[in-house]
């Protein structure tokens, strides 16, 4: 399996989003020449959330090692990210006025390893 050409997750998961919005936008180009239709008519199917679910428990699930990894459930590996949204020349504005879903999509979106402040690997902190 292959999730892109980068071995970064995050970029991987902003070309998915790229490339989702590149399709749509040409097919609803072409559908505004024919319509009244708006942009924000739409159909963003791979969004942040989306990618961020099959870089993890959709990957977990497509290796069969779901009851193993993939999500923060009891009984599986640790593995997770502890993320800073205001550190210093990160690629993202922050404002303190974001709420957690905002903040989540601006680090997926553009965040890097300026943002991340802890590493865990199977329960123990690495970084």
């Amino acid at each position: 399996m292959a999730g892109g050409w980068s071995s970064s997750l995050w970029e991987n998961m902003r070309i998915a989003v790229l490339q989702d919005r590149v399709e749509n936008f040409a097919a609803f180009d072409r559908a505004v020449a024919k319509s009244e239709d708006k942009i924000s008519d739409a159909n963003w199917a791979v969004d942040f959330i989306w990618t961020f679910y099959l870089a993890t428990m959709g990957g977990a699930k497509c290796l069969e090692l779901e009851h193993l990894i993939g999500s923060f459930e009891e009984e599986k590996s640790f593995d997770a990210l502890v993320i800073d949204a205001n550190v210093a020349s990160q690629r993202f504005d922050y404002y303190g006025d974001e709420d957690s879903q905002e903040l989540f999509e601006k680090f997926v979106t553009t965040g890097d390893d300026r943002n991340i402040v802890k590493v865990f690997v199977k329960g123990h902190q690495v970084i």
